[in-house]
């Protein structure tokens, strides 16, 4: 991607607050574009977009919200204290 293309999407006026947030930004810009690639098994190259990889991060935290039974989940920003931090189950559940 050009370096002007990067600019366009993440500057200073609307940097992102989170990894995800970058990640939304350029579903909602680049939704078909390719965001990695993998090798799964012997030599199956599997290409995951945006948009893809935002559904399946939002797929993960539903599972484990439901799992642990809670109502919401929020991102760590939002929390002052208290609260109960899932993100290890929510990577696992992406690295699966």
């Amino acid at each position: 991607m050009a370096n002007k293309a990067c600019n366009e999407v993440v500057t200073v006026a609307n940097m992102p607050m989170t990894v995800f947030d970058m990640i939304s930004a350029m579903q909602n810009k680049y939704a078909d574009r390719v965001a990695f690639r993998y090798v799964e098994g012997k030599d199956a190259v599997v290409e995951k977009t945006y948009a893809q990889y935002v559904q399946d991060i939002r797929k993960a935290i539903q599972q484990v919200r439901q799992e642990k039974g809670l109502d919401v989940i929020l991102e760590a920003g939002a929390v002052i204290d208290g609260g109960t931090d899932v993100t290890s189950e929510v990577g696992a559940k992406l690295t699966k």
